[in-house]
C-alpha cells in the first residue's frame, strides 16, 4: 500500500547540508555578540545562567528524591529516618531560596528577558521604582 501525495506538493529536503548551513548562517550572526569589546562578561553571563539552571535542576532532583525517601521512611515507620529526612529538608529549602533568589537578582541586573520580563516582575520593580522616589 502506498501514500498517495497531492500534486505538485514536495516534500522539504532536510538533510545534514541544511543542518550545517543552519549552523553555519547562526555563528556568522552571532560571532559580533561573542567577539565584541565586553566578551567576557557576556562569556561569564552565559556561564552564570547555565550555572544557575544547573543548580535549580539539582534542587528539583533533591526535592524529588528527598520526597521518595521520606514516603518510605513514614510507610516502614522508622521515626530516626524521618527525622533526618526533615532535616534535608531545611536544607534543600534553604538551597531552593538562595538559587531562585540568585536567579532572580541576575535576571534583573542583566536585564534579561527571559525571566525579568515577566508581568510580575515589572509589577514589582514599579513598585520598587514607585517606593524609592517616594522615600527620595
Amino acid at each position: 500500500m502506498t501514500q498517495d501525495t497531492a500534486a505538485g506538493s514536495t516534500r522539504p529536503q532536510t538533510g545534514i547540508r541544511d543542518h550545517v548551513g543552519f549552523l553555519w548562517r547562526f555563528v556568522h550572526f552571532a560571532l559580533p555578540f561573542w567577539s565584541a569589546e565586553h566578551k567576557w562578561m557576556n562569556r561569564g553571563r552565559l556561564a552564570l545562567i547555565a550555572a544557575l539552571t544547573v543548580a535549580q535542576v539539582a534542587v528539583q532532583v533533591g526535592l524529588n528524591s528527598w520526597s521518595a525517601r521520606l514516603y518510605n521512611a513514614i510507610e516502614g515507620r522508622h521515626l530516626e529516618a524521618f527525622l533526618e529526612l526533615i532535616g534535608t529538608f531545611v536544607f534543600l529549602l534553604l538551597a531552593s531560596i538562595l538559587v531562585f533568589s540568585i536567579t532572580l537578582y541576575t535576571s534583573d541586573a542583566c536585564n534579561l528577558p527571559g525571566v525579568s520580563g515577566s508581568p510580575k516582575t515589572r509589577y514589582r520593580s514599579g513598585w520598587r521604582k514607585a517606593d524609592t522616589i517616594s522615600s527620595a
